[in-house]
């Protein structure tokens, strides 16, 4: 089985993972970037034996959810990647949904449908909510509206004593374990709901704890 990574910014949580060498890199063929601050990285990557591709998205004039779809699919189809983790910002759209549909999975510091798009977290503090937390989603063409795979909750006080890293570095704890479903065959998708076989489903979260 083989894995890819979009990502974008300064791919803060795909530096982390690397850091920490987590298990999924045996198995990921490339990396796929649409911005040049993720460039410090290349070397890390390469060092792994994986590829690194860069498309500058402030170079492309047109078009630029389209031509970064249009050019991740040629790059996912090319190494012939069954799944890929997204850490990207762009809204990806045409051709690649299909053919991807369902193995393109995004991580979002919310915990969706609650304050889907940029700035979730934020927009959840202006909401004083007390509550913060994770979704990984399967992309679909809507915006962070895909089937939910697995969602994490913290308290808002994890913001207020670690800051942004302090709820988002979950993500690489939900990428972990996603990575090992996926290997065991244990995720499904029926009319947009997923089940993951063996998992419970029941287990509730208390803030404060009792």
């Amino acid at each position: 089985m083989n894995f890819a990574f979009y990502v974008s910014g300064r791919a803060s949580r795909l530096r982390k993972a690397l850091a920490e060498d987590l298990p999924v890199f045996q198995d990921v063929k490339v990396i796929f970037s649409d911005e040049i601050e993720t460039a410090y990285l290349e070397a890390e990557i390469v060092k792994k034996g994986i590829e690194f591709k860069l498309l500058d998205y402030k170079k492309i004039l047109r078009n630029k959810n389209l031509v970064i779809s249009n050019t991740l699919l040629e790059t996912l189809k090319s190494h012939e990647i069954d799944y890929c983790f997204c850490f990207g910002r762009h809204l990806l759209k045409g051709d690649l949904l299909k053919e991807y549909e369902n193995r393109i999975i995004n991580f979002h510091p919310a915990i969706l449908p609650l304050f889907p798009g940029i700035n979730s977290i934020d927009q959840a503090l202006e909401a004083k909510a007390s509550v913060l937390g994770n979704t990984a989603h399967f992309i679909d063409e809507g915006m962070d509206t895909g089937p939910i795979i697995l969602q994490n909750v913290v308290s808002v006080e994890v913001f207020k004593e670690s800051g942004y890293d302090g709820v988002m570095d979950y993500q690489l704890v939900m990428l972990d374990k996603i990575y090992g479903w996926l290997k065991e065959n244990r995720i499904t998708v029926e009319d947009r709901k997923v089940l993951i076989q063996g998992s419970d489903y029941r287990s509730p979260a208390f803030f404060p704890s009792l």
